[in-house]
């Protein structure tokens, strides 16, 4: 449904009235076009206002046990984020009054597990009074259950305001399709919608502006449908094994100390012999949300294959071991092509976004490339920490420039390193979510 909304009109010495479209489909918002010669910031109005805290927030993590070498995303970022924060203290007393509970949504079912234990600690309150309940969801899906399930939670408070809910997936109907009968100029398109589980929101903005999803005061921690985009972070295990790898190599050429800290460490001007890497096999996944990525390692081989480029070391192909494996360990091959290779390319599944890889890249001190992502992670804007090429034909450009251009691919990876190590590290993360404004994890802050 499509309609006009007349702005407030403004008294002084002009008189102006703007004018507002605003587009829901399926519960979900528009996304603006993306182009090359575009660059999209977040304009999302917010109340600045920041309480200061004198004793850390305690959390409650659920669940509070996981098998180690399973924990993914609950080993590297929910509890490593809470202990090493010194924001946070981590309980383990389900029936303390000053924590607030963060859940990892893949490792503890929403209906089946929190839901119960909510309503058990409720039954046994003598003050009935909500709780704020920080449910993230790491996977590629689940969000119609989430939504059934906030909707138990809300009915045993009888508000919404105290769930606080973070999703990879908060964009969908995301599908790049390549049709070979196109130029490769033309830009990616059917690049999904924002996920709402709610219509009253008021105002939508659309154009080169993201939703106007949030009032400011007190309605900024609010649920009222808004959907938070989660991102994966830096693992601490990766940046460990990156520093390990690189003392190594300065010890065997007769350099460098057992210090490892970033500090002390530039991996931007490492001697990187590998010129460019995609991290996946041409004709992978095809029936699993994996044929853009196929396309783009097909791009990428018949740009390798040009008399121009018979000097350019591409590699194309996964490295290390993916999937579950690849989330709960660190793998050397991997490790070392990261830190010898000058540009990493990444590149989203067909019908979500978001993955390991980018953070990876960017803690390694590459230069990372990337296909549209809404938004861009935290603080990370496309030519001051990342590239974001849009088509087949940017991503050839782009990357002949940059081989050819060490001074701007060298600026570029060292901003992104650095707000990578200083923004993403998983304590930022969750402090971000917990204490501070959750404009700042939606990635509207820049």
């Amino acid at each position: 449904m499509t309609s006009l909304i007349p702005m407030r009109v403004m008294i002084g010495s002009i008189l102006v009235v703007g004018v507002i479209m605003h587009l829901f489909i399926h519960n979900s918002i528009l996304l603006p076009e993306y182009t090359e010669h575009e660059i999209i910031e977040d304009r999302l109005v917010v109340d600045e206002t920041t309480t200061t805290r004198t004793t850390p927030q305690k959390v409650l993590a659920l669940p509070m046990e996981w098998e180690e070498h399973l924990g993914g995303e609950w080993k590297h970022f929910l509890i490593e984020g809470i202990e090493q924060s010194p924001k946070l203290q981590r309980t383990m007393d389900v029936n303390d009054a000053d924590a607030v509970w963060a859940v990892d949504m893949g490792r503890f079912k929403c209906s089946t597990e929190l839901v119960p234990l909510i309503q058990k600690r409720w039954e046994h309150m003598d003050t009935k009074t909500g709780w704020d309940i920080f449910v993230l969801n790491w996977g590629d899906f689940e969000n119609e259950i989430s939504k059934v399930c906030f909707a138990m939670i809300s009915e045993i408070f009888g508000s919404s305001r105290f769930i606080h809910y973070w999703t990879r997936s908060s964009i969908i109907n995301r599908n790049i399709v390549h049709d070979p009968k196109e130029s490769e100029n033309v830009t990616f398109h059917e690049l999904g919608q924002y996920l709402n589980f709610s219509e009253e929101l008021g105002v939508t903005a659309t154009g080169l502006e993201y939703p106007l999803l949030y009032k400011g005061g007190h309605d900024r921690h609010l649920f009222h449908g808004v959907v938070h985009t989660l991102r994966y972070g830096v693992r601490t295990d990766i940046v460990e094994h990156i520093h390990r790898e690189v003392n190594q190599k300065r010890s065997s050429g007769g350099s460098g100390s057992d210090e490892s800290s970033d500090e002390q460490m530039d991996l931007v001007d490492l001697p990187r012999p590998k010129d460019a890497a995609h991290f996946w096999p041409v004709n992978a996944d095809l029936g699993n949300f994996g044929t853009h990525r196929s396309n783009i390692s097909k791009a990428l081989v018949d740009f390798g294959a040009l008399a121009q480029n018979v000097n350019v070391t591409l590699t194309i192909n996964a490295v290390g071991i993916r999937k579950r494996r690849g989330r709960n360990s660190v793998h050397i091959a991997y490790i070392k092509k990261l830190v010898r290779t000058k540009i990493i390319i990444v590149s989203q599944r067909d019908n979500w976004q978001g993955h390991y890889r980018l953070m990876e890249g960017l803690a390694s001190g590459a230069l990372v490339m990337t296909d549209p992502m809404f938004p861009l992670p935290f603080h990370i804007s496309n030519g001051e920490h990342v590239v974001v090429y849009d088509s087949i034909g940017s991503l050839k450009r782009l990357l002949t420039f940059y081989l050819e251009h060490d001074e701007e691919r060298l600026k570029i990876a060292r901003a992104g390193h650095r707000v990578a190590m200083s923004e993403h590290r998983s304590w930022n993360m969750m402090e971000r979510m917990i204490l501070g404004d959750p404009m700042e994890a939606f990635g509207a802050k820049q």
